[in-house]
């Protein structure tokens, strides 16, 4: 499989699609760590490691710097040992990316304080760049002190993992807003009739013979891609709400044709338009109970009975 993703190392598509079959296949895609990886995607143990050349602005020349440094001096011990082995071999965009990517996670510091260290050396201390690269040179071994800071928020990171390259390492988004809205009735894909919040990854628009138009989506309900049809009599309202790229909440039929499972589009609405039908019309709500679920409930439930469950410690 890596010499497949290495000859689409240059498409996230592709990567994205492998990822699919690897996860089929009980394999891990993991993200690139600086001193795991390799330029191309390799193994590693029982998993498949991202390239560093798949990241976005690192490119074969610093990633084939941050490969050779390591193999010929040994593993990087921190980010200060990092930043002054890449002096001059790494820009600041490439470091930038690397952060997002997770790539420098293996130093111990959270991404927005990695980001903050690479902006202190690569802009923050540009007029004094010069003293700071002696210094972090010297035997004495004098860094720059790494203040730390609160990380982004776990959807921050989701995205800037996917900015870069083009995949999600942390979480699906669709987990996360999945795990915020727990007490809704939303399912993985799979069950004769589901309602599912799905990202939507592709879709191809086709025009009928009786002149009418519908499509065929892939989304990803968080765990796996699906195939999805939307006839005319639904596309016909789908069609501007549904995009590539878009979260959405889908109500899906399945069938079964030649021994392979499609679904059907049924119906469809943003999750938060999903989210007031259901706290308007759902008879009872078995959930844990913290402040922000029994504030929810003060505002939209006036029957206290309807709900089932415990207070969260």
């Amino acid at each position: 499989m890596t010499a497949l993703l290495n000859n689409v190392i240059s498409s996230e598509k592709k990567i994205n699609e492998y990822k699919q079959e690897l996860n089929n296949l009980g394999i891990k895609l993991v993200k690139p760590d600086v001193n795991v990886s390799l330029s191309d995607f390799s193994v590693y143990k029982q998993d498949i490691v991202f390239a560093l050349t798949a990241i976005k602005n690192v490119g074969y020349r610093s990633s084939y710097e941050i490969v050779q440094d390591r193999l010929n001096f040994g593993k990087y011990l921190d980010i200060d040992d990092f930043l002054k082995r890449m002096n001059k071999k790494v820009d600041y965009q490439a470091a930038a990316s690397l952060v997002k990517a997770g790539a420098l996670d293996t130093f111990g510091y959270n991404r927005a304080t990695l980001m903050k260290k690479v902006k202190d050396y690569y802009e923050d201390n540009r007029q004094y760049i010069n003293n700071v690269r002696v210094a972090l040179s010297a035997e004495t071994g004098l860094t720059l002190k790494v203040e730390e800071v609160e990380d982004y928020s776990i959807t921050e990171r989701i995205q800037m993992e996917k900015e870069v390259t083009g995949t999600y390492f942390l979480k699906h988004p669709v987990q996360v807003e999945k795990e915020k809205y727990s007490y809704l009735p939303l399912q993985y894909i799979g069950r004769d009739i589901t309602d599912s919040y799905v990202e939507v990854i592709t879709k191809k628009e086709i025009k009928t013979k009786n002149g009418d138009y519908m499509a065929f989506l892939t989304v990803n309900d968080g765990k796996n891609d699906y195939d999805v049809t939307v006839f005319p009599s639904v596309y016909k309202y789908a069609n501007t709400f549904i995009k590539v790229g878009e979260f959405v909440v889908m109500t899906l039929k399945k069938q079964v044709r030649n021994n392979r499972e499609q679904y059907i589009l049924e119906k469809f609405a943003s999750l938060k338009n999903y989210n007031n039908f259901c706290l308007k019309n759902i008879k009872i709500i078995y959930t844990v109970i913290d402040e922000s679920i029994s504030q929810l409930i003060s505002n939209y439930i006036t029957d206290k009975s309807a709900v089932k469950g415990g207070y969260a410690t």
